[in-house]
């Protein structure tokens, strides 16, 4: 896959492109890019997706930037492992922002990646402050000599699968619903950073994480986990809150990794959450939080 960032991209090749702000790239989305896919393989086009280098709320200060569920480099894996061809990343700006409509799609979308067809969800917009709509988009499509296909909704227990409801499942401590919608575990990358040494000093050492971007967190409290290090996966344990026992102030992400002793600080590590435990608690003494960090362990072994 080739991976196209800001505004020098030309594609010769007759294309079929997949649009849309992708965080998370839940089974809705996986439905949307399948489909585009498929066109891909009918028709003999190039497959890319087209979608924002950053959320579009960065620029737009009227909308609350949302917290993320992938970062770039997540995302980039994911649509590789999904065999796109081109994934091109639009650095969105004031210039790209008020473009109308029909620009978007003329400059961007038929000019750039030089498009045949284009793949987008149910409730897709587009345009200066949004003002483009699927419907408009068909209508653009027989105009421009665009195939254009939409995506109906993906449902689960009776909603529409989307990243809002998958980050208020993540900040609910609802993992294994959430990984389910997401078709994949959610993870948090980030560094290993100093902490205050107390796990170690307990038995338990841990490794504190600075997230690289602003995701979703979940809930205070321990989960069960998987974090994986130079692409070798271990079974962990992982804290987020604000360690009542110790009256601490600011919330932090800790995680004591089974069976490892290697010096990580200041390494890239990433944490797959895949069950919530319990609630996070303020213990009596630090004799009772070791002996509920001992049944933590033991339960999720």
């Amino acid at each position: 896959m080739e991976v196209i960032i800001g505004d020098n991209v030309s594609i010769d090749e007759n294309t079929v492109v997949a649009i849309g702000n992708f965080d998370g790239i839940h089974l809705g989305h996986q439905s949307l890019i399948n489909e585009m896919l498929k066109i891909s393989s009918e028709k003999n086009l190039k497959s890319v997706v087209c979608t924002f280098n950053k959320h579009t709320a960065n620029i737009i200060k009227t909308r609350e930037l949302p917290k993320s569920i992938m970062n770039n480099e997540q995302r980039i894996k994911c649509f590789e492992s999904m065999n796109v061809d081109y994934l091109y990343l639009i650095e969105f700006d004031e210039n790209i922002m008020r473009l109308s409509p029909e620009d978007f799609i003329k400059k961007i979308i038929l000019d750039k990646l030089n498009a045949k067809a284009v793949v987008v969800g149910f409730n897709f917009r587009f345009g200066f402050k949004a003002k483009g709509d699927v419907e408009y988009l068909k209508t653009l499509g027989e105009k421009l000599g665009i195939e254009v296909l939409i995506i109906p909704p993906v449902y689960d227990n009776g909603k529409v699968i989307s990243s809002s409801l998958i980050r208020c499942l993540i900040e609910k401590g609802k993992m294994k619903r959430a990984n389910k919608l997401l078709g994949k575990p959610f993870s948090i990358i980030g560094k290993v950073t100093n902490g205050e040494s107390r796990g170690r000093i307990m038995g338990f050492p841990t490794a504190n994480i600075k997230p690289s971007v602003s995701y979703v967190i979940p809930k205070s409290g321990v989960y069960k986990t998987s974090t994986v290090i130079d692409n070798k996966t271990y079974s962990s344990i992982t804290n987020i809150g604000y360690k009542p026992t110790f009256k601490g102030t600011g919330i932090t992400i800790e995680t004591h990794i089974f069976h490892f002793d290697k010096y990580i600080y200041d390494k890239t590590i990433e944490i797959r959450f895949l069950d919530f435990i319990r609630p996070e608690k303020k213990f009596n003494s630090q004799d009772d939080l070791i002996k509920q960090i001992e049944n933590d362990i033991k339960m999720i072994k």
